[in-house]
């Protein structure tokens, strides 16, 4: 049966509370989400139900057969008639005039819909049971006790078969707690009303004078009630009283009930004491589907539910038919928008926001492509002037001013210097609208400065890798290396434009799109104690004093200092031993130095090249024996060797470890607690061990030179490059040299394979599969990688390989003993190599 929906004035705007006043906040329950948060939010803007002084609903606790007294008469809509028995009589025993709950008891007994105990009491203080709970109800909507069946059975099956219960969970006789009560309360409102036939002997649905079914709440609450039809909300602005106006989009006008034809677009202002779903700003609320309460009287909504749901993913890609985000594939609706793009060479992650119907089907893609440049707060003036870090301003000091911090509504007053904004000005019908978040809270972070790339052979840097994690730079990207005094374009740099920055801690601000628009580091007021190796001592005056010195810090980064000579402090450990300047600090020496404010090294002291010893050590564990007793590494820990007939360098944790399991490492070691921060090598070399093969999985730019990040069977590790060139996704024969890698012969299975085709049976008996009728071995020596991800991964062994994977396969050669062997195997999505027909296999059978 259809709900029917009339229009009808809400008169009572004091049933509103702990609403939100938009623009100027919005009311939120701190401990509300999931299933629950559409029907409190909804029985909280009609009065139904209230919050708690603190700012929590507090869904999980239990309710008083008193208090839902309270709920269910304010669901009737009786909650005025209430005050007027509050100091009746009443017919129950423990139910005193005067007291809070008394008129509301009284209200509930005389209209039938409580009965009490048969001791005449009403229990007011004791818990209400879910049976109980579910019978008033239920008689909110006319029925009574004559339904079929026993008390509370009959009761509890027609709130099953009306949908009353639906997504409770519950035990008749267990107290019921508030977020399910407000759940049952809501659906409830939905429900026709009923009045008993007795010509027929059975309960009809109520009709009005035009015969009409109507609900409880288009009976009881004056209002506009849209629970049938979505509208999508296509835009909005800010009017002249300080209003919200959604813009929104449907089929039906939602004032006459009619449908459209070629769609129904209006416009709906929200009161000052609407109640949003879930306590969302306007920014939020673009590209969803609502339903609403609207107040005819005013011409305005009291209530905005929010019926679909949104994701917003830069791991996005077409899966045949469906989206799959971050690995999910999805349906999607019926005259669906996609507006999903392959990224073209040279970007990466596209950022889209996804949106859901109730069905979970997609309705919206939509690529997000945020033109407008974020700022970083400096300051804000007594005149109200908004100065921007990154440079320029605006004056806030204006009437139609609209602001949202961290996703809530807030005051200039609220907002913070370091906080990221986006300002707009003269747009959404605001004079200046700031939409600003916490540093750290949204669109920027603050992590290592890992690598420079350049993808697009236009000697630009346009890629940068910040806390592990690849990000775009936006052609407008400017960096800040003293703390945002001044500025320079990234596209107005060289190849040495991020040298002084690699390894620093940075501040990175993000577009909409997640690509940086602004970082910001402290790397030329560098001024704490900084550790190194002295690659070489460059010049000295007539007393031998040390003018200019080259380091190598613990970053990696060579770096020339000059020597405040007026006021050097020079330190050296070795007891009973003199040494001029020159001596004290030679090539290879472990020392740490601070920089006065001219970035001249004005204190150095070296450090002896013995002071620890590293005996044994444990790759499997990362852990080193130092000095007699065991220190964990991780990959935080910094190692630098300075071998004494080469140049310094920074060697791989792992290198160090497994070198360590055989050899004595003489060198100075920086502990925190039982954890190894720094180790600086004087005078041993490092060479770690090597795999016979590695896997390319990117390539960049680290002070000047090239760096690859390799994945060798399984261990994910950064080198520089030695000779060779890299190409990422391919595998290549390699050695190392010291702690730099060697890149020797590539090899791409997708070009050089012997064999491509589908797997149709895998033995893991055996390890073996069984690709174009043939079957092949996988042993502890093959290469095997999953190439359908944004990386290479490494499979280790033949579990990692289903039947239906699209792979190629490089076959051993030349080794008797692993005849029939896979020496590699590239599991890969066949989307990407439209060339080849994977069914049919190569070579054809």
């Amino acid at each position: 049966m259809r709900k029917f929906k009339r229009m009808i004035a809400l008169v009572t705007v004091a049933l509103f509370v702990l609403a939100f006043a938009a623009p100027a906040g919005a009311a939120t329950f701190s401990d509300v989400s999931g299933t629950s948060s559409d029907s409190i939010y909804r029985l909280n803007a009609l009065g139904i139900i209230d919050g708690y002084p603190d700012g929590t609903f507090k869904p999980a606790n239990s309710i008083t057969r008193a208090e839902f007294a309270k709920i269910a008469m304010s669901a009737a809509g009786n909650a005025s008639s209430a005050d007027f028995l509050k100091d009746a009589a009443s017919k129950f025993s423990d139910v005193k005039p005067g007291q809070w709950f008394t008129g509301w008891v009284n209200l509930a007994a005389n209209l039938g819909y409580i009965q009490g105990y048969p001791d005449g009491t009403f229990k007011p203080q004791s818990n209400i049971t879910y049976a109980e709970c579910v019978t008033i109800l239920v008689r909110l909507l006319g029925y009574s006790d004559k339904l079929p069946g026993e008390w509370p059975t009959e009761y509890l099956v027609k709130a099953a078969e009306l949908g009353v219960t639906d997504d409770v969970s519950f035990s008749a006789n267990g107290a019921a707690n508030r977020g399910d009560i407000a759940m049952m309360t809501s659906e409830t409102l939905d429900q026709n009303l009923v009045v008993w036939d007795k010509d027929v002997d059975d309960f009809a649905f109520k009709r009005d004078a035009d015969d009409n079914v109507y609900t409880l709440l288009a009976d009881k609450f004056d209002g506009a009630v849209y629970d049938e039809d979505d509208y999508f909300i296509a835009d909005w602005e800010m009017n002249a009283d300080h209003q919200i106006v959604l813009e929104v989009t449907g089929t039906i006008n939602p004032f006459t009930g009619e449908e459209v034809e070629g769609g129904y677009t209006g416009y709906l202002t929200l009161a000052e004491d609407c109640v949003v779903d879930g306590g969302r700003v306007v920014t939020t609320m673009s590209g969803n589907r609502i339903n609403f309460i609207y107040n005819e009287d005013d011409e305005e909504v009291t209530y905005v539910d929010i019926v679909s749901t949104a994701l917003s993913s830069g791991n996005v890609e077409m899966d045949g038919e469906k989206l799959k985000i971050d690995g999910v594939s999805y349906r999607f609706a019926d005259d669906a928008y996609n507006g999903y793009v392959a990224e073209p060479a040279g970007e990466y992650n596209y950022q889209y926001k996804t949106y859901f119907d109730e069905d979970n089907r997609i309705y919206l893609n939509a690529r997000i492509n945020e033109p407008n440049k974020p700022h970083i707060i400096d300051e804000i003036d007594s005149d109200l002037t908004m100065e921007y870090l990154d440079g320029g301003s605006v004056d806030l000091d204006q009437d139609d001013i609209l602001v949202i911090r961290n996703y809530q509504y807030v005051s200039v007053d609220d907002l913070q210097p370091g906080d990221v904004a986006y300002v707009f000005e003269d747009e959404y019908g605001c004079d200046v609208f700031v939409d600003a978040y916490a540093p750290g809270f949204r669109y920027s972070t603050t992590a290592k400065f890992n690598a420079a790339m350049e993808t697009t052979g236009d000697d630009v840097f346009d890629q940068v890798k910040v806390g592990g994690q690849k990000y775009d730079l936006i052609s407008a990207a400017a960096m800040s290396t003293d703390d945002g005094d001044e500025w320079s374009d990234v596209a107005d740099g060289d190849e040495t434009f991020f040298d002084d920055v690699y390894d620093e801690n940075v501040f990175i601000v993000l577009d909409r799109s997640m690509d940086i628009c602004l970082i910001v580091t402290d790397a030329d007021s560098e001024s704490n104690t900084i550790y190194g190796v002295v690659d070489k001592v460059l010049d000295t005056d007539l007393d031998d004093f040390i003018t200019s010195i080259k380091i190598m810090k613990t970053d990696g980064a060579t770096v020339t200092y000059d020597v405040d000579t007026a006021d050097m402090e020079l330190t050296y450990d070795s007891v009973g031993t003199t040494f001029s300047a020159v001596d004290a600090v030679f090539d290879g020496a472990a020392v740490k130095f601070q920089l006065n404010d001219s970035g001249d090294i004005d204190d150095l002291e070296v450090l002896d090249d013995q002071a620890n010893s590293i005996t044994d050590g444990s790759e499997d564990l990362n852990k080193l024996y130092i000095d007699g007793s065991w220190y964990y590494t991780n990959s935080d820990t910094v190692v630098l060797n300075a071998p004494t007939d080469e140049d310094p360098d920074v060697v791989s944790t792992s290198n160090l470890l497994s070198d360590a399991e055989s050899n004595t490492i003489n060198c100075w070691v920086k502990l925190d607690g039982n954890k190894v921060e720094l180790v600086m090598i004087v005078g041993d070399t490092v060479e770690g061990a090597a795999d016979d093969m590695a896997m390319v999985i990117d390539d960049y730019i680290y002070d000047g030179d090239t760096w690859v990040t390799v994945d060798i069977r399984g261990t994910v590790e950064d080198y520089e490059v030695s000779s060779g060139t890299p190409a990422t996704d391919e595998l290549f024969d390699y050695s190392m040299s010291g702690s730099k890698i060697v890149l020797g012969t590539a090899t791409d299975a997708t070009v050089d394979y012997d064999v491509y085709g589908v797997v149709t049976d895998v033995d893991a008996a055996n390890d073996a599969l069984e690709v174009n009728d043939t079957w092949y071995e996988v042993d502890a020596d093959s290469y095997i990688y999953d190439m359908t991800g944004s990386d290479p991964v490494y499979v280790d062994g033949i579990d990692g390989i289903d039947e239906d994977d699209c792979i190629f396969v490089i076959e051993v050669t030349g080794d008797d003993d692993r005849k029939g062997v896979a020496d590699v195997i590239l599991i890969v999505d066949e989307d990407d190599y439209t060339e080849c027909d994977f069914e049919a296999g190569y070579p054809e059978v």
